[in-house]
């Protein structure tokens, strides 16, 4: 019996110099292979988009799944390197389950991401646009992952879900780059002239309404003590705009 323990002490000991320096390559593996995507191709790539003026929002989409990408690949690379295959392979199905889990999980949230990759790639509309949607308005601020950031008439900021407007009627009266604004006026009979020659007048005076089309005034309404009037004015760069980014369509008027 004491003659069979040296061979297996030293079947343990060289299982576990092994082991120990399986565990050494891994770590090593792991953290170099994860700085060289991470910090190096992921960061570069992320600043290219950068520069090339990608939307934000898909920069940070980018930056999300190079992390994610990196992490994977440095794993993969490292239990390969050090020779887990038969870890890899327990470890892939157990991940497999959980990714299942937690898809169903996070329906919702896998919706919100479908439904931004969606809006940024029909360009439905961008940063700094006035947009309508189920009896609200706001003024777009910023584009996430998972939400749309605006803020209200009342200075209000609003996340609304990317599942939401992917899903509702979107009204983007600036989509074309020129923003039609209407304005009802009730006055009396012998006011008409006096006030279209007023409103024509104040419309004037600011740059951002645009002379062609010109501010026009017309009777919408006869009432008996009344008459209603409807002004209405171009202006081509709302908000201060100077260009209708890329994409959009600058005609249209009508």
């Amino acid at each position: 019996m004491v003659g069979q323990t040296g061979p297996i002490v030293d079947q343990l000991l060289t299982w576990e110099r092994g082991f120990l320096r399986g565990i050494t390559v891994f770590a090593v593996a792991l953290l170099v292979v994860y700085f060289v995507a991470r910090f190096v191709v992921v960061r570069r790539v992320v600043r290219w988009l950068a520069k090339e003026g990608v939307e934000p929002s898909v920069v940070s989409m980018a930056r999300l799944a190079g992390q994610i990408g990196s992490a994977v690949l440095a794993f993969g690379v490292s239990t390969s390197v050090a020779g887990f295959g038969s870890i890899t392979t327990a470890l892939s199905a157990v991940s497999g389950a959980v990714a299942i889990g937690l898809g169903l999980a996070a329906n919702d949230l896998i919706g919100n991401l479908l439904a931004g990759l969606y809006i940024i790639n029909e360009d439905l509309f961008e940063v700094g646009d006035w947009i309508e949607w189920e009896d609200q308005r706001g003024r777009v601020e910023r584009i996430d992952l998972r939400v749309t950031r605006l803020r209200t008439f009342d200075n209000e900021q609003v996340a609304v879900p990317n599942a939401t407007l992917a899903n509702t009627t979107v009204t983007n009266p600036m989509a074309f780059g020129r923003l039609r604004i209407s304005v009802q006026f009730d006055v009396g009979p012998g006011d008409i002239d006096r006030t279209i020659e007023i409103i024509q007048e104040e419309a004037s005076a600011f740059p951002e309404i645009m002379a062609e089309p010109a501010p026009s005034v017309r009777i919408t309404e006869l009432g008996d003590t009344y008459v209603g009037l409807k002004a209405r004015v171009w202006m081509s760069h709302p908000l201060g705009r100077t260009s209708t980014g890329s994409g959009r369509r600058t005609s249209g008027t009508c």
